[in-house]
């Protein structure tokens, strides 16, 4: 496979995904054409960032203008069958806004980090600011209050943790949970301490497919993991309340907003 006579610039941490949508768009075609003329397989076209085959590595290194290392860095094969329950498929992006904004601006175009579908992360590793999700704006005011700090801090200690034991690293002595409980990795998916998974229910799916942390929504990902890395029963206790009355706020926001609708449209209609 011949280099393309055109390459995006790749930002440093940037997902696979995203440096050949910004190399498409610079010859006015989709990934998926590019990648459909390239001839890589079916499976890499699924889930490019995920279950990338090792004869396409090579074809898209070459495309690129990059080594093949560069290209499997940019991308969550390394996770295997982890990558079920800790990377973000569908759904709302969970993204930095600063960063986005600031990159835009450099590249002309959208650039997503690899990192931002990570479902460990509570903090942005490019600027260390606090992850956001789209729709969660009110969420993002409420994390600027005192009282969530002792929250995000701890919700940070619980991402390490969750990193540590999926990157295979045994836990420094500093890092421990509340009840001195271990973190796994069972069925090829994390397994959050019994006092969490207890404390959050239903919120938290369990088996061999459970997506504990993949799924939920960044602000209950954010008390999860807060629980998870607290240093007291008292601050995970904190967290599962801080939840209840987060998600009482957003019932009560969403309701007000309906009724405001109808109110709207009863008013245009008249």
């Amino acid at each position: 496979m011949s280099a393309l006579p055109l390459t995006a610039r790749k930002e440093p941490g940037e997902l696979l995904s995203s440096w050949l949508d910004r190399t498409a768009a610079l010859h006015r075609v989709s990934r998926l054409h590019l990648l459909t003329w390239a001839g890589c397989s079916p499976r890499s076209l699924r889930a490019i960032d995920e279950t990338l085959v090792d004869d396409d590595v090579r074809v898209i290194a070459s495309m690129l203008r990059s080594s093949a290392e560069e290209v499997l860095a940019s991308t969550h094969r390394w996770l295997g069958r982890l990558s079920t329950g800790l990377v973000r498929r569908r759904g709302r992006e969970v993204e930095c806004r600063r960063c986005l904004v600031e990159l835009r601006r450099q590249h002309g175009a959208v650039v997503r980090m690899k990192h931002w579908r990570e479902g460990w992360r509570i903090l942005c590793e490019r600027c260390g600011g606090v992850l956001t999700q789209q729709g969660e704006e009110d969420f993002d005011a409420e994390l600027r209050w005192s009282w969530y700090a002792p929250v995000v801090r701890n919700a940070h200690r619980g991402s390490e943790l969750v990193a540590a034991v999926v990157r295979g690293e045994h836990r420094l002595p500093a890092i421990s949970t509340s009840s001195g409980e271990e973190l796994s990795v069972r069925h090829g998916a994390p397994v959050l301490p019994g006092f969490v998974t207890s404390m959050f229910g239903s919120k938290l799916t369990s088996g061999p497919k459970g997506a504990t942390l993949a799924n939920l929504s960044f602000p209950c990902r954010i008390f999860v993991l807060a629980a998870t890395g607290a240093r007291s029963s008292a601050e995970a206790e904190w967290a599962r309340h801080l939840l209840r009355v987060w998600e009482v706020n957003r019932k009560l926001g969403r309701e007000a907003d309906k009724r405001r609708r109808r109110k709207r449209g009863k008013s245009q209609s008249q």
